[in-house]
Formats: structure tokens, sequence, C-alpha cells
């Protein structure tokens, strides 16, 4: 994920997408400010599965809570429907 405006040289293997995430949804890892979990997580069933949410419930790495309200919080964004989907209504 990159800041709009930021632009750079294409990654092979990788995909870049820009979009406005919340505060919120930004944690610092070793000085590195990445995406916090719940959003994490959301974002990698859309691409890889919901197994990653399953899993990530299963080992108490993210709370349901979290993951939805990370995504009421970024509803309308890129798969956002389709996290939802894999979340169910709760």
């Amino acid at each position: 994920m990159a800041p709009h405006g930021r632009r750079g040289p294409p990654v092979d293997r990788a995909r870049v997408w820009h979009r406005t995430v919340g505060e919120r949804d930004f944690t610092v890892i070793d000085g590195l400010r990445v995406t916090a979990v719940p959003l994490t997580v959301l974002d990698a069933s859309v691409d890889i599965g919901v197994t990653i949410m399953d899993s990530a419930l299963l080992r108490k790495r993210v709370a349901l809570d979290d993951l939805v309200d990370a995504q009421k919080r970024n509803a309308g964004r890129r798969g956002s429907p389709r996290a939802g989907d894999a979340r169910g209504d709760v």
C-alpha cells in the first residue's frame, strides 16, 4: 500500500494500490509504519482466502470485534464487500 501521490518503479510479484487509511488502522513495528493487524487480516483474506482470517482468530492474533470495526471503517474500499462476506455479518 502506498499513500496517494507516491509513485515508484514496479516491483516483480508485488501489487501496489493507493488508498487513504485512517490513523486507527496503522501501527509501528520496529520503527516501520504498517497497517494494523485487523486491516491486514481483512486485506489478506480477500487476496489469499478466508483461512487467513480463521487462523488469526483461532490463534488470538485478532478479535472478531476488531475485524468488524476495521470492516466498518473501511466499508466501500477495495475488497471490503468480499472481506465482509468472509467475516460474515455479526
